[in-house]
């Protein structure tokens, strides 16, 4: 896994860019020098497809879960 994938900053341009034209987000340079523009096209068709399939699941506050601690995961998520 690259390093660019904990950066708040691409993740948050990747979720900005969820219902954005993919083909012509490729023809567009990369914002960030570190990614080219192919790889942030591959995250955001991966979440298009996560969305899809698993459209019950997918809360995109779960996924931040993981820099929260345990309980406050799950009392935000009402587990407990």
């Amino acid at each position: 896994m690259n390093s660019w994938h904990s950066n708040k900053e691409i993740q948050n341009y990747i979720n900005a860019n969820l219902t954005s034209d993919l083909h012509s987000l490729l023809l567009k340079k990369s914002p960030f020098p570190e990614v080219s523009m192919q790889e942030i096209v591959q995250q955001i068709k991966g979440k298009q497809v996560a969305q899809k399939s698993f459209h019950f699941f997918y809360k995109p506050e779960l996924f931040s879960a993981a820099t929260q601690s345990r309980a406050v995961f799950f009392r935000k998520n009402n587990f407990i």
